[in-house]
């Protein structure tokens, strides 16, 4: 029954910052709610300053300071009319950054960037399918992406240009049901695929397959509450150019 609501700023200050904020939560009839969210930033730098060092002293100007950023959000709920719940979130962040580096009397240059471009999106849906049993699913997708750039390096290529991308894809899935009046029982299993990769060729493109299964098995009263735990634990590790790839497989039970 809340209202939709809405908010902005703007800011400014030294050395060419300013940031502007916008968010809005808007609701809708049969329980649908959405809310948006953005942030941009800018700032030159560009500011002076004084090293003294014993005797000497040095006035100069800190260059290669810019920074520029966007950030941008947007989340989802759903409640059906069994109670049932989905939700969904995205957000995106974008950054471009000059590194100044360190101060060094009578040399003021800098030429290092460092870009990065983070997404990340997540689903997750929840339902009591009766009294004693629920169901729980969600999923993830992350890619993070990062590029560093220093065109003064002394290398045969002429300077760096490094760049790194990582990703990950995440699902899970869990059952639980009441078993009488004091038992209660619950599976749940995660599955994730994860890769980097790099423009680097000196550099290996590792991949992973991971997955948890967990068994659970409770015992509770007013007095007391036991759980026992079986997980199993199976790992493929993949990496560019090797034929074979490295598999691991591991139970671990648990009781507290």
């Amino acid at each position: 029954n809340q209202a939709s609501s809405w908010q902005a700023s703007l800011s400014s200050g030294s050395f060419g910052f300013l940031q502007a904020v916008g968010g809005a939560r808007l609701v809708f009839p049969d329980n649908l709610s959405v809310s948006v969210f953005s942030k941009g930033l800018v700032s030159e730098g560009n500011y002076p300053y004084t090293v003294n060092n014993g005797n000497a002293s040095l006035k100069a100007e800190r260059k290669n300071t810019a920074i520029r950023s966007a950030q941008a959000e947007v989340s989802l709920s759903k409640l059906f009319k069994d109670s049932a719940i989905l939700q969904f979130h995205a957000s995106s962040l974008w950054s471009e950054r000059e590194l100044p580096g360190a101060v060094i009397f009578f040399n003021e240059r800098s030429s290092q960037t460092l870009d990065n471009k983070d997404q990340f999106l997540q689903v997750r849906y929840h339902n009591r399918l009766s009294g004693s049993t629920s169901l729980l699913f969600s999923g993830k997708f992350i890619d993070n992406y990062s590029r560093y750039r220093d065109p003064e390096y002394l290398n045969n290529a002429g300077g760096l240009d490094d760049i790194y991308n990582q990703q990950e894809i995440y699902f899970s899935a869990a059952v639980g049901r009441e078993l009488g009046k004091n038992f209660s029982t619950s599976v749940s299993s995660d599955i994730a695929l994860t890769n980097l990769k790099s423009n680097k060729n000196t550099i290996p493109r590792p991949e992973r397959f991971s997955n948890w299964t967990n068994f659970l098995l409770a015992y509770t009263n007013s007095l007391l509450e036991v759980q026992g735990t079986l997980l199993s634990s199976f790992f493929i590790d993949k990496t560019e150019g090797e034929r074979e790839n490295a598999s691991r497989f591991r139970l671990t039970p648990g009781i507290s």
